[in-house]
């Protein structure tokens, strides 16, 4: 029994790892070697690197196995941010609480960020009520950015952009780090994003979300936006 959920377990984790390194190969392949012939394969990752990923993958006999963390770090070559990502932990650990204006990130000249920075808010109708949802467009100054498809990051829960954007210290997080070669867009549902932030406690009854960012909603009126607020809401917009 342990020896097939071992195997089931090595399985799916060769099938994820070779996801991944097809991600990381395709984005970091160069013009010389898209070249699609015989003669000049493309060069779609490390192979050196792959070959030890598979060869560990299928080893058996050890309870679990590890790769180097220099070989894991050669697989991101490239996605360093230009200024370290100083301007952007500058920024949100100025505003209060770390809930910096995302307006603010378009003032910030693309060079420092490797990437251009675009606030969008759309409104649209459902259940004849308007809604907001908004999207963080970071336009990636990679030119082979646009060979391939945006990268969408949309939150669940009660989560919004910033948890992509930054970490819980206002370090980078890996949506800078993806924007590095594609282009991307974090997108945070109706409701989870407020200007600001929320100055309420989570356990009041005053903290309703933010389904409107120009105004705030009567409790009545968002409650009963609480209850329609399902995915076909969500998905339209």
């Amino acid at each position: 029994m342990k020896n097939d959920i071992r195997s089931t377990i090595q399985r799916v984790a060769g099938a994820v790892t070779a996801g991944l390194l097809l991600v990381a190969g395709v984005q970091q392949m160069r013009a010389g070697q898209q070249t699609r012939s015989a003669a000049h394969p493309p060069d779609w990752t490390n192979k050196v690197i792959e070959e030890k990923i598979w060869k560990l993958l299928e080893d058996h006999k050890s309870v679990f196995v590890t790769l180097p963390e220099t070989d894991f770090r050669a697989l991101g070559e490239g996605f360093d941010l230009p200024d370290g990502g100083k301007t952007v932990t500058d920024l949100a650990t100025a505003a209060p609480g770390g809930a910096f204006d995302p307006r603010d990130l378009a003032k910030i000249p693309a060079e420092k960020l490797g990437y251009k920075a675009e606030w969008v808010v759309e409104r649209y109708k459902r259940y004849n009520m308007d809604w907001d949802i908004t999207g963080l467009k970071l336009t990636s100054l990679n030119p082979d950015a646009n060979k391939y498809p945006w990268f969408i990051i949309m939150n669940g829960g009660a989560a919004n952009f910033y948890e992509f954007f930054v970490d819980l210290k206002n370090r980078p997080g890996w949506g800078q780090f993806l924007a590095q070669k594609m282009n991307v867009m974090i997108v945070t549902i109706p409701g989870n994003f407020k200007y600001g932030g929320w100055e309420e406690p989570i356990q009041s009854a005053k903290r309703q979300p933010q389904y409107l960012l120009d105004r705030d909603l009567p409790i009545g009126e968002s409650e009963v936006r609480n209850t329609l607020l399902n995915n076909r809401v969500v998905m339209q917009g």
